[in-house]
């Protein structure tokens, strides 16, 4: 059913008059008629009938126009607060990402990109399992790549890799490892498994252990992951940039054994793609 049609019909019936229904729309009065007629015909009913030099409602017109109200009511609002988050002046943005990310990596270059507009602000949820967009009222998403979303666009901004690490604590106590052999016989740090999520991984390194071999500690994020290992308390993959922003400094654990690249993705749904702040972030965060 045509918004416009509707708009005219609550016009109509608001005023009275094709004359005044012209004025406020800008149309002449055959266009308003046709779309009034468009609408009949739509319906199955006559909505309006001519009384001297007014135009009336009828019964069915009477008990249509409040529906026909609610509806255009509900589509400007809608359209207004869409408009409003697409524009420029829109200030919020709203970030879906990994518990990882929204602690280590991210907030200095929020920071850095607060510097230049400093009108912006965020909402940044930090999840490990996959955003469902429309039901989580978020603008954007970075992460991996999501699998099976044709409606989204998704644009590669960094590429993570991961080396094994360790505490200088853990190695005063336990000792450096100088072979794949030696990990075996020290406590090794996962990600769960069990858990759902596209981040297994971060278990690139349990294949250089052997078949059965139980990790000391398992945790279900990455950056839980990094405070362990930043605790003293075993083994497991940091990312460089990670190593960079710990609290601790990080011993690399056989530097020759690194992680496949990880790709992670500026992600928004397609009707976002002239949103001007969507716009602003991802070149910011792509030239970083």
């Amino acid at each position: 059913m045509d918004i416009e049609k509707l708009k005219t019909f609550c016009l109509l019936a608001d005023h009275n008059s094709y004359v005044a229904v012209s004025n406020v729309m800008g149309i002449s009065r055959s266009n308003i008629s046709k779309m009034i007629e468009g609408l009949e015909n739509e319906l199955g009913i006559e909505l309006t009938f001519v009384q001297g030099k007014k135009i009336l409602l009828t019964k069915e017109g009477h008990l249509f126009y409040p529906r026909a109200k609610n509806i255009v009511y509900n589509y400007e609002q809608s359209l207004s607060l869409y408009q409003k988050d697409m524009s420029s002046d829109s200030e919020l943005i709203r970030i879906n990402t990994t518990n990882s990310y929204s602690s280590t990596w991210l907030p200095p270059l929020i920071k850095e990109f607060n510097k230049s507009h400093r009108d912006f602000s965020f909402e940044i949820t930090g999840q490990d399992s996959t955003p469902v967009f429309f039901e989580e009222n978020i603008d954007l998403a970075i992460r991996p790549f999501i699998s099976n979303q044709d409606d989204l666009v998704q644009k590669p901004i960094k590429t993570f890799k991961m080396s094994l690490r360790a505490s200088e604590a853990y190695i005063k106590e336990h000792g450096l490892p100088e072979t794949v052999e030696d990990l075996k016989d020290h406590q090794i740090i996962s990600f769960d498994r069990n858990q759902s999520g596209p981040f297994n991984f971060f278990n690139w390194h349990l294949q250089f252990l052997p078949f059965g071999f139980e990790p000391f500690i398992k945790v279900n994020s990455g950056i839980g992951m990094m405070k362990m290992v930043e605790n003293g308390l075993g083994i497991a993959p940091v990312s460089h940039e990670g190593v960079e922003l710990s609290s601790e400094k990080l011993i690399t654990i056989l530097p020759e054994l690194e992680s496949p690249a990880v790709d992670i993705f500026f992600i928004y749904q397609s009707y976002m793609e002239n949103s001007e702040k969507i716009k602003l972030l991802y070149n910011f965060l792509s030239e970083s």
